[in-house]
């Protein structure tokens, strides 16, 4: 398979989610995961539609996730939003030992 193939089916795979959640411009999504294959396929066509995109990854990758056009990036792994300089408090339904580090449960 290419890579122009493969990142096709990433995106159809994007745009499922994005169809069955019925999201349009009149949405703010966050994106956890956001530079992962589907997760930087479904920021860009989130912006396509018009909708608000907050973008969740590491720090290594805040600034890829601004090219990619969220609105807003947040450091998981800072708990800090560098646009506003706000602390995040994560909720999380996952077990313990699958959450992100520094996530904590509510």
């Amino acid at each position: 398979m290419g890579n122009e193939f493969a990142g096709q089916v990433v995106a159809a795979g994007a745009l499922s989610h994005i169809r069955r959640a019925k999201i349009d411009s009149a949405h703010a999504v966050m994106v956890y995961g956001a530079t992962r294959a589907i997760g930087s396929a479904a920021v860009q066509l989130l912006k396509t539609l018009g909708a608000t995109v907050t973008a969740v990854c590491a720090t290594s990758h805040l600034e890829l996730d601004r090219t990619l056009g969220a609105d807003r990036v947040i450091d998981y792994t800072a708990g800090i939003s560098p646009a506003t300089g706000r602390t995040t408090t994560w909720c999380s339904t996952r077990p313990a030992r699958t959450r992100s580090p520094g996530a904590s449960g509510c």
